[in-house]
């Protein structure tokens, strides 16, 4: 369950279930209840395993009363690490930043990253989409107001930035590269996530 305390309006519950040892992480758990995708291990009718980018869709139910979901296998034509490389991203010319960011977005986090635009580094937040092929762009005001409750217009970038090949000019300072991996009760200031045992 993920609630909100001053605004029960948003709660939202979900069952997810473990299939011989495959399912999801409880930080998974949390950001498909947040409405990201996340690329999981799936398996069919036939008991192979595959690859797959899941989220739920908030506008239907099952008669479980569980949400039901989209999945985008790899033949749907997303490439993640393809999309990210259109874009002027720091934390992508390194190897060990660049793996860890895009593990982070495959597991649905909201990732912090620097994009080096004209003259200056910029500090934004994105997330994968597989739905449109591309990635979600905020900014850290956009970030503050969605943590707030208020509702902020999905950034769906169609067109890549291109990126900078020009150095930078002014001089910035930058904090360390990392994985967001916030707490699950801190990721909202008024949000709680509980976890549901079944007997």
């Amino acid at each position: 369950m993920l609630r909100y305390a001053d605004n029960p309006d948003r709660n939202r519950a979900q069952t997810f279930f473990i299939y011989k040892g495959t399912g999801v992480t409880f930080k998974e758990a949390f950001n498909l209840l947040e409405g990201r995708a996340v690329f999981r291990t799936l398996i069919n009718a036939d008991e192979q395993k595959y690859k797959a980018w899941t989220q739920l869709d908030f506008s239907e139910k099952d008669l479980h009363d569980n949400y039901k979901t989209k999945q985008y296998s790899v033949h749907y034509g997303y490439d993640l690490e393809k999309v990210l490389d259109t874009y002027p991203i720091v934390e992508l010319q390194q190897e060990d930043t660049r793996a860890v960011l895009i593990r982070s977005l495959q597991r649905g986090n909201l990732q912090m990253i620097t994009l080096n635009k004209p003259k200056k580094l910029e500090k934004m937040f994105i997330e994968a989409n597989p739905m449109h092929k591309t990635i979600n762009i905020l900014s850290l005001a956009s970030r503050a107001a969605k943590k707030n409750g208020e509702k902020v217009a999905a950034v769906y970038v169609e067109q890549p930035i291109r990126p900078v090949h020009t150095p930078v000019e002014e001089e910035v300072t930058e904090e360390d590269a990392e994985t967001v991996e916030e707490s699950v009760t801190g990721m909202h200031t008024k949000a709680n996530v509980k976890k549901v045992g079944r007997k």
